[in-house]
């Protein structure tokens, strides 16, 4: 089964073996070796382009980056857009640190159901987890 990969630079989807991105042309190789993988996507998280925060966001819950929580959590206080607040509810749901707790449990009780929805459930997977 292949990886998916995406470039750090224009966020497109790549081969996993690929040196440089077919996209936009960037070298992945020294991108990759200057930072890490967190660094890159925690970098992502403030993309101009929200589909790449979602994205991002998706893949530091995937990867349970702990490193992630508070930028996330900013975004929780600072953004307005709903579907990049659910992909970050999911995100620390996922992560299980204690530092989610509280603000999730304020989401449970306020914000659009779809919000509420998410908190929910996010709280009931870092109860799992721990």
């Amino acid at each position: 089964m292949a990886t998916t990969v995406y470039c750090p630079n224009c966020w497109k989807e790549v081969a996993e073996e690929s040196t440089t991105c077919i996209h936009c042309g960037s070298s992945l190789r020294p991108i990759i070796k200057e930072t890490g993988c967190v660094t890159r996507l925690i970098e992502g998280l403030s993309n101009s382009r929200v589909t790449t925060r979602i994205r991002a966001a998706t893949i530091l819950g995937q990867l349970r980056a702990d490193a992630a929580v508070e930028p996330m959590l900013r975004i929780l206080r600072n953004s307005h857009d709903e579907f990049l607040q659910a992909a970050v509810i999911q995100a620390l749901g996922k992560i299980c640190d204690p530092r989610s707790r509280c603000p999730l449990e304020k989401l449970t009780e306020c914000g659009s159901s779809l919000l509420r929805q998410q908190a929910r459930e996010a709280l009931k997977q870092m109860t799992v987890h721990n």
